[in-house]
């Protein structure tokens, strides 16, 4: 797949609404890592794999500068991340969500999900995801690390937002495992030490952990050997 196939028609959000309990409340998009916030992290590597980009969180002065439109829950109250896919689904289709007014884009054929404490993801993570659900006539696709199952690391046809509406409103899912169950998905594995690019960043002790990392140079060697795969 080239660089063009792959990004048409997809657009990425970036999971930014969470509660940041271990990191003592601070919103953890935000805190610094080598001096750029986590969430400049997941804008700068899902950047290059989608068309659009979306942030799904609160509106906020420190979100918006940004610049990127912010797409909040469409029910207050935190309710799970799969509400932040449906309502990042939802403003895809045109509806509007908080102040993000769009209109429908019916190029908008897949949403790639992007966790904004996940700053190490693979540069093909999309290109993989895409090629993996097309191969199986799947309309999701998630990643797996060494067997466990990374759904904010996950590629969703936008056609489900029906389905979707069904299972918050109707059955009161929350959670990404609880949809899945029981449909169509393809997997992609990632093992070993490239399993290790879906660390995700919860605690000052994560923070830290992920500094010594880029001490080491290990993240760096990782991005160096998989440029020649990127879509």
């Amino acid at each position: 797949m080239t660089a063009i196939d792959c990004r048409q028609g997809v657009t990425g959000v970036i999971l930014a609404g969470g509660q940041s309990r271990r990191m003592g409340g601070v919103d953890k998009s935000l805190c610094l890592l080598r001096g750029r916030p986590l969430l400049q992290w997941l804008v700068d590597l899902a950047s290059p794999q989608v068309q659009q980009l979306v942030i799904n969180a609160p509106v906020s002065e420190q979100l918006a500068a940004f610049n990127l439109p912010l797409v909040p829950d469409l029910h207050p109250g935190y309710r799970g991340p799969l509400m932040g896919l449906y309502s990042a689904m939802a403003w895809c289709a045109g509806r509007s969500v908080g102040n993000a007014s769009h209109k429908a884009n019916n190029a908008c054929q897949w949403l790639a999900v992007f966790a904004c404490d996940t700053p190490f993801l693979p540069g093909d993570l999309v290109a993989r995801l895409r090629a993996a659900a097309e191969a199986k006539a799947v309309p999701i696709a998630v990643a797996v690390t060494d067997g466990q199952v990374q759904p904010t690391a996950s590629l969703w046809r936008t056609n489900l937002l029906p389905e979707l509406a069904r299972a918050i409103n109707g059955e009161k899912l929350a959670g990404f495992q609880q949809f899945l169950r029981g449909r169509r998905w393809a997997r992609v594995d990632w093992t070993g030490d490239q399993a290790q690019r879906f660390a995700s960043i919860n605690s000052p002790e994560d923070l830290a952990r992920a500094e010594a990392c880029l001490d080491q140079g290990e993240m760096v060697a990782m991005t160096q050997a998989e440029k020649s795969g990127r879509c």
